[in-house]
């Protein structure tokens, strides 16, 4: 009788599929099919593996440093494998394996037999791999990749035997190629090998199998110059291992020496800050007076706002400072004394492709919850406006700048800030205006306003005014409920016409289709699932809904094409409804993604989220009418 029962209820699916085959269009059927089939557990089991990722969408098409995912002279990893300007490092790659194969004594198949057994784990490791990449090429490739980063990590080491040879050009610490390859090549997200890779092939070489990471860590840390840190626990790759040395703080692990020198240096720093107080104290009496009578004849001192050059807050009284080395990324700021330290930091051509990497990687791995190194550009992009900020920093020793010039070094860090999704530390801001807001330097950063203006200044009024102006514009015509185009003219001679474009998702007709925005599609349709199961509602009610206001929703769009089909018309309104609904949800604390940190798109921390609602969602040409939300809100409700 179970059989029977089973038979019958199978047989009853079949013909309502059918049945739905004659009514709905095919990509209803096939969403209904991909829905039944969808599992988010195994999603998030996938983004547990994953920790080479591709550059952000947005960040490669807006960022005018978007040059700095691509490789320049090493392909390593599949995704730039094959460029046409990288192949004649392939001839040095067959070289390591050949160094190795000699120094080891071991056959070339032990090495491809270690590997093998762990491929899978490998091409996890991947975000978006290509599938069809056949296993030969991709062991082929991490064999090589991963022969040539040991040989370019031992060539720091003067046991090795090439260490200052002037005729070894990849292989040796001052070769002609080691620092491009090292230094930038190397440090790229989109370049990236396992470290799983280095370590079997030691295990191999050195014919044991090593417990820990430390050799491998340490060999990282020695050739990058943080000799004096100690990485504990697996590394995930090259651009990891640096990332934790460049933030690790390990001031706090040093002892003080029983010695006379220990004893002689405690003594200093414990009166030291007296000495500067009192020092700070003769500076202010004797600025006092001036500034004294400069309050009591005018009128009441309006308090800074954002204040946030570093010649700005030096003009505010706020005293700049290199930190002790080993101490990370770490920012601190001494309220009694007006004392901001700050990590020191080389400029030179390859500090752009460095941190760009760094926070595009701390953006995209959902295990990085702390984005340090994101916090610490987001502070420096803000401190550094011009050359004179540039140069403030190196006088106090903070900055080496190895560009030539300060108005160089300065776009460094003013490029940074396009793309890059910040990360700000609150108190250490709220430290910084409290002290630049106090009545003693709101009264000199006054004087030096009225006796040294900045043109600068008017700039930044008239931007703000600008985009006020565009910001009420925006929120009328949202209020109007109408979807227009852009004006042509200023579509045309803008220069901030890129502005009209989404990122990273399309809403709406008018960028509905455009390759750039395919990746998102998606989420949109997990959205959709997401929805289906929260509420148990049908597929053929929600879309139901849609084609009784189909014409209405028509009507919102100015110069739709005609020719767009119904069926593509609520495909696209029945997608982008769940998805906006779904992104608006991941604000709520009652969601159950609400601080997820693995769910990229859903939660309020998501990787992609930021993009997605602070611009796309807020774009005049990507807009859907608010009719189509309620009305799927009515059938969910």
């Amino acid at each position: 009788m179970a059989t029977m029962g089973h038979t019958n209820t199978t047989t009853m699916t079949k013909e309502k599929k059918k049945k739905n085959k004659e009514i709905w269009p095919i990509w209803v059927i096939d969403i209904e099919e991909e829905y039944e089939s969808y599992d988010p557990f195994e999603y998030e089991l996938k983004l547990e593996r994953k920790c080479i990722y591709r550059w952000p969408n947005d960040l490669v098409i807006t960022s005018n440093l978007s040059k700095h995912h691509t490789p320049h002279m090493a392909s390593l990893g599949p995704y730039h494998h094959r460029k046409e300007h990288l192949q004649p490092m392939e001839h040095h790659k067959k070289r390591a394996l050949y160094r190795i194969l000699k120094r080891s004594g071991v056959s070339l198949y032990s090495f491809l037999d270690s590997l093998k057994g762990i491929e899978q784990e490998l091409r996890d490791s991947y975000d978006n791999l290509d599938p069809k990449l056949p296993t030969d090429s991709f062991l082929r490739m991490m064999l090589f990749d991963g022969c040539f980063i040991l040989e370019i990590l031992r060539s720091s080491c003067i046991s090795n035997e090439n260490w200052f040879d002037a005729f070894e050009p990849v292989f040796s610490r001052f070769g002609k190629l080691t620092m491009t390859v090292a230094f930038r090549d190397m440090l790229l997200l989109e370049n990236q090998i396992p470290l799983r890779v280095l370590r079997k092939l030691l295990e191999v070489e050195e014919r044991r199998e090593t417990s820990d990471d430390a050799y491998l860590n340490n060999l990282i840390c020695d050739f990058y110059c943080f000799e004096s840190l100690s990485i504990h626990g697996p590394g995930l790759h090259i651009l990891d291992i640096y990332r934790k040395c460049l933030i690790m703080d390990s001031t706090m692990e040093d002892q003080t020496t029983a010695s006379v020198e220990g004893f002689i240096k405690s003594v200093w720093l414990r009166y030291e800050p007296c000495l500067h107080v009192i020092g700070k104290g003769i500076k202010r009496m004797l600025l006092g007076i001036p500034i004294f009578v400069f309050r009591l004849l005018s009128k009441q001192i309006s308090k800074p706002g954002n204040m946030r050059s570093a010649m700005r807050f030096h003009e505010a009284g706020v005293e700049f400072m290199k930190a002790k080395p080993c101490s990370g990324l770490k920012i601190t700021f001494d309220e009694e004394h007006g004392v901001l330290t700050l990590p020191f930091i080389i400029v030179d051509v390859n500090t752009a492709a460095i941190y760009m990497n760094l926070m595009a990687f701390e953006r995209m791995h959902p295990k990085l919850r702390n984005p340090e190194v994101t916090s610490y550009v987001s502070f420096m992009i803000d401190l550094i406006d011009t050359a004179e900020d540039v140069s403030l920093l190196c006088f106090r020793g903070i900055m080496m700048n190895l560009l030539g010039s300060d108005e160089r070094a300065a776009n460094v860090f003013n490029k940074m800030g396009d793309g890059i999704t910040y990360s700000l530390d609150d108190e250490l801001y709220e430290q910084l205006q409290s002290y630049v807001a106090s009545d003693w330097n709101a009264a000199r950063a006054n004087l030096n306003r009225n006796y040294f203006q900045n043109p600068w200044s008017i700039l930044s009024l008239l931007a703000a005014i600008v985009l006020l102006v565009l910001t009420l514009i925006q929120t009328i015509f949202s209020v109007l409920a109408c979807i227009y185009k852009w004006p042509s003219d200023l579509a045309i001679t803008s220069s901030m016409s890129m502005h009209r474009t989404p990122h990273m998702a399309s809403l709406g007709p008018y960028h509905h289709g455009e390759e750039h925005l395919q990746p998102m599609e998606h989420h949109k349709r997990r959205a959709l699932y997401r929805i289906l199961k929260r509420s148990g509602v049908s597929l053929c009610s929600f879309l139901d809904s849609l084609k009784g206001i189909e014409q209405e929703l028509r009507d919102s769009y100015d110069n739709l094409d005609p020719k767009l089909s119904t069926d593509s018309f609520l495909r696209m309104m029945l997608l982008d409804g769940c998805f906006i609904l779904e992104i608006l949800r991941s604000s709520c604390i009652s969601n159950d993604n609400w601080f997820d940190a693995c769910e990229p798109a859903f939660s309020r921390p998501g990787k992609l989220t930021v993009t997605v609602a602070l611009r796309d969602m807020l774009l005049l040409e990507n807009q859907i009418p608010l009719l189509v939300v309620r009305k799927l809100l009515e059938q969910y409700t």
